[in-house]
């Protein structure tokens, strides 16, 4: 398959001629009022999924256990046991398991208990009971007591979780540790970040990636790899920062979002930085204002919007002021264009699944700076597939009409194993083309259709944030 000439004037120079600055505010703060929630705090621990346990304010340190649901509100999850109340400690969220690690109590003593929480939430609909449930495990090894450390499931596999620094007994530390799901292991590395505590770790892929935090002495602004093996320092993030929060946006452009924190000077934050692919950071322009905090966080927000439209947005909650108040306000980073997809008007030909209407055209979400998967499914296997697109939105076709009036840009023969193929549609980071309207059609060579091949229904898209 290949793309022509009229792909490469519809998409193709923007991305070179444009660059990631070009763009500006694509998202905004909105502040989420809900009815009930956890209590202000700093210090709690998230999972990318929105479950919320621990963290504690001026007076004393919390226990409970929350989750934060895509209709905005605040959810209390009931368990038969839970952890000890605490502060510092890290979590992180498998497919389906949380595990926890450490923490400190009101009073400062850390510990070394290693916890997982269980529940059936994703299977039930929203306003209705489910189950779930705290275990405390018994390795045989385990990273010693301490707070102020992260750690992170590998997103790919969701069976080995990373931890790396944070502060013991006797000092921060510089250690690396892997569980397996049954037991910590001490790993042997041959270069290491330097000790510290309220840095960042997230996923990439099947490494892990880790930012900021502060030792005794200074703030951080580099940024390391983790391979599975080794360590490696990456080009820096554009601010030292420390105890700031940051999730990776995983069904959008899988864009790494940092927030707030506090910098080397003391003050705090709330600007927002992305991670480009490239792996340079850059401010990202938000329309509206978050109060500025730290020690809060983020996590990932799920919508579906339609059966094609998938919408992933970024929930801060809680921190702590400049003048040390625990905060309880619930914000998030909504999209300022959403993106649109449909399929409208009449195919042609014996079709493809149950339809006869040539063949199937599907297309996720399609933001700026995303790649997105073009699908086009016929019925006769191993035949040649095209697919044509046209800038702005093309009529409704009528039973066996060419909507689009273009060089078709992607050709491909059909895979057996699913009757179809699929291409990759770039979008460019580019302001010019946020909003943009795209009309694409599928035809596909089937000797049983008129003229001898099949054509899809018109699918029509405009591009979002």
């Amino acid at each position: 398959m290949h793309g022509s000439n009229a792909l490469r004037c519809a998409l193709g120079a923007l991305a070179i001629s444009l660059s990631i600055q070009d763009v500006t505010a694509q998202l905004t703060w909105r502040q989420i009022q809900t009815t009930q929630g956890p209590a202000p705090r700093w210090g709690h621990a998230v999972t990318r999924w929105g479950v919320t346990f621990g963290g504690r304010d001026a007076n004393q340190a919390f226990r409970d256990t929350w989750i934060i649901r895509s209709t905005g509100g605040w959810q209390p999850m009931p368990t038969v046991q839970s952890p000890s109340a605490r502060h510092g400690h890290a979590m992180d969220m498998s497919i389906h398991d949380t595990l926890m690690f450490g923490g400190a109590d009101a009073n400062g003593v850390r510990n070394a208990e290693t916890w997982i929480f269980r529940t059936d939430w994703m299977n039930v609909p929203i306003g209705h009971p489910f189950t779930s449930s705290w275990t405390q495990l018994n390795p045989a090894h385990a990273p010693s007591p301490r707070a102020g450390h992260a750690l992170a499931y590998d997103h790919q596999t969701s069976t080995t979780v990373l931890l790396f620094g944070g502060r013991t007994d006797a000092g921060l530390s510089d250690e690396t540790w892997r569980f397996d799901g049954t037991d910590w292991q001490l790993l042997a590395t041959s270069s290491t970040p330097p000790a510290r505590e309220g840095h960042q770790l997230v996923p990439y892929r099947h490494d892990w990636l880790l930012f900021g935090g502060n030792d005794d002495t200074s703030t951080f602004d580099d940024a390391w790899q983790f391979d599975g093996v080794d360590w490696q320092q990456l080009p820096g993030m554009p601010v030292a920062v420390t105890e700031g929060a940051i999730v990776m946006l995983a069904f959008e452009r899988r864009r790494h979002i940092f927030i707030g924190g506090e910098d080397g000077n003391g003050n705090l934050l709330s600007a927002v930085h992305e991670r480009a692919p490239d792996g340079t950071w850059f401010a990202q322009p938000i329309a509206g204002s978050m109060p500025d905090r730290a020690d809060a966080t983020v996590s990932e927000e799920y919508v579906a919007l339609t059966s094609f439209q998938k919408s992933m947005t970024a929930v801060v909650f809680g921190g702590r002021d400049a003048q040390g108040n625990a905060l309880g306000d619930t914000w998030r980073l909504e999209p300022n264009n959403e993106s649109d997809w449909e399929i409208v008007g009449s195919g042609c030909g014996p079709g493809a699944w149950s339809q006869n209407d040539g063949p199937n055209l599907s297309l996720r979400r399609v933001i700026l700076g995303g790649e997105q998967t073009q699908g086009a499914v016929t019925r006769t296997l191993g035949t040649l597939t095209a697919i044509g697109m046209q800038l702005g939105q093309a009529a409704a076709p009528q039973p066996c009409e060419i909507a689009v009036q273009s060089q078709f840009v992607w050709a491909g023969v059909s895979d057996p194993t699913f009757g179809g193929f699929a291409v990759n549609l770039h979008i460019p980071f580019a302001e010019p083309l946020r909003g943009l309207t795209l009309s694409l059609q599928a035809v596909a060579v089937e000797s049983g259709a008129p003229l001898g091949f099949a054509l899809s229904r018109l699918g029509i898209l405009r591009i979002g944030d």
